[in-house]
């Protein structure tokens, strides 16, 4: 069932997302159609987000910092992630690759990427990062946490070849 969608400010689709029972629930596309990056379920539903969303012309992936490209440039990280009003903890956890190469989800330095880290929000440059993984959602071998010195998250191999997130 598909439970949201994105649209481009002139009003072309330029990505959905589905409900499939743990495999990739959508994609991301820029206006010439090529992928660059994908959404994995997490426990919980997927909805609609609150606001507009507008797809910018240049891709949505770039090596630029997480803080200056997600979308909706200006405003605060959690009012522009996934859903607005609801808590970020809950809802955004999607590729396990590198930011450049997919989504949002890396495991390289706070300053330079959004990592997952342990159950809290962390809080960079005024803006709130998204941290930590339910208990379900480890119980569901989506996500692998294991500490690191650092207490930032490290990518496997394997989580790059998955699309699962080492923790």
């Amino acid at each position: 069932m598909i439970v949201g969608d994105w649209r481009e400010a002139g009003g072309e689709t330029v990505g959905d997302w589905r409900e499939t029972g743990g495999e990739i629930v959508g994609d991301w596309r820029e206006a010439g159609g090529e992928t660059v990056g994908d959404w994995r379920e997490t426990a919980g539903d997927w909805r609609e987000t609150v606001g507009d969303w507008r797809g910018l012309e240049e891709m949505l992936v770039t090596g630029e910092r997480l803080e200056e490209r997600l979308l909706v440039p200006g405003e605060r990280l959690e009012e522009r992630l996934l859903v607005t009003g609801e808590r970020l903890e809950e809802r955004l956890l999607v590729t396990g690759e590198r930011l450049e190469d997919r989504l949002l989800v890396t495991g390289e330095r706070l300053e330079e990427r959004l990592l997952v880290l342990e159950e809290r929000l962390v809080e960079l440059d005024g803006s709130v990062i998204f941290c930590g993984g339910s208990g379900a959602l480890r119980q569901s071998g989506k996500i692998s946490m294991k500490r690191k010195r650092s207490g930032c998250t490290e990518q496997s191999r394997a989580a790059r070849r998955t699309g699962r997130i080492a923790v």
